[in-house]
């Protein structure tokens, strides 16, 4: 979408100045007369400037990025939506936009999401609005044309999806973008939080779809670990990346319902937080103390529940392979969930 900082790009706006709400120079202009919403930013040009020329010049300006946006959306849902992938249509495309069709290595899909809280909420759902998401993706194209990446980016609904270049030699590069993305966001929204998978190498065109839904399917993981705010790539997901490969989730369900339905069970009764302290327990790498001071709790608390855990499970977390017997469990809960 066009912007109003876009505006001092155009040849008739050489000599601009703004003289009032600056800080709305990320607001989207839908076309010469009219302003996407208010609080936009006030403008003065030389009075010899031709305001005819102004207008033509700015409608072409449009017209150009509303083109190029329906070429984006179009090949953003010709990748995801398709019943089979046309190798030679999506390239096509590419090419329209300027782009080596080379490039279409790698999705990576960013979710934007709102913090808990009940006022918190409100306010999230008064500010991201879709126009918001896609001044957003602008934004985050801009960080990416400033490292010089190549980078294909639209929105679908409350997700930016983007498409790039193999980035297996260039990590520090593509956590760089998003850390400065994550910062602006922090920024122009308090509140705010986001979950970030980066797929894996697709080896062609045709599988850009299955990486698709399979970051999509990582980013719902991550939502439910509570992996926010985080540049996670899909290699660095580990055990459970083989989680989501099984199609069959029943002997998964069974073997976390053998080992901790116990405790389950105990909850509901005594309306303890058992499973939160054991989550959080391995989350701290099993120290206590830093267990107590992530649930605002005392040290002998979280030593108590936890023998509670033992006592109900028959495991002992000193023992490593009992432990991690509890770790799968408790991952392969949650991750149901």
């Amino acid at each position: 979408m066009f912007q109003c900082k876009d505006l001092l790009s155009l040849t008739t706006m050489s000599q601009a100045d703004v003289i009032a709400g600056s800080g709305g120079m990320e607001k989207g202009i839908r076309w010469s007369y009219k302003a996407e919403n208010i609080n936009f930013p006030l403008f003065t040009i030389p009075w010899n400037v031709p305001l005819l020329d102004f207008f033509e010049e700015l409608g072409h300006a449009i017209s150009y990025l509303d083109d190029r946006k329906d070429i984006e959306d179009s090949l953003l849902a010709e990748i995801i939506f398709g019943n089979s992938i046309n190798t030679s249509s999506i390239e096509q495309k590419c090419r329209q936009m300027g782009n080596d069709p080379r490039m279409l290595e790698q999705v990576f899909v960013l979710h934007l999401c709102k913090k808990s809280s009940e006022e918190t909420c409100n306010d999230l759902n008064q500010g991201i609005t879709n126009d918001k998401i896609r001044n957003f993706a602008q934004t985050l194209k801009e960080y990416f044309s400033e490292c010089d990446y190549p980078a294909i980016i639209s929105c679908y609904g409350d997700r930016i999806i983007g498409f790039i270049k193999d980035c297996t030699d260039d990590r520090k590069k593509i956590i760089k973008i998003f850390e400065q993305f994550g910062e602006f966001l922090q920024n122009d929204l308090n509140g705010i939080e986001y979950t970030l998978n980066i797929g894996e190498k697709c080896e062609s065109i045709s599988k850009l779809q299955k990486s698709f839904h399979e970051t999509s399917k990582t980013n719902s993981v991550l939502e439910h670990i509570n992996r926010k705010n985080e540049i996670i790539f899909y290699d660095e997901m580990g055990f459970y990346r083989m989680l989501m490969s099984y199609e069959n989730t029943a002997p998964m369900q069974r073997f976390a319902d053998e080992v901790l339905d116990p405790i389950i069970q105990y909850e509901k009764k005594a309306h303890t937080q058992l499973m939160e302290t054991m989550r959080a327990y391995f989350e701290c790498d099993c120290n206590l103390q830093r267990t107590a001071d992530k649930l605002f709790s005392h040290k002998n608390t979280v030593k108590y529940r936890l023998q509670r855990v033992e006592q109900l499970t028959g495991k002992s977390f000193a023992n490593r392979f009992q432990s991690q017997e509890l770790y799968n469990a408790l991952m392969i809960y949650y991750f149901l969930e």
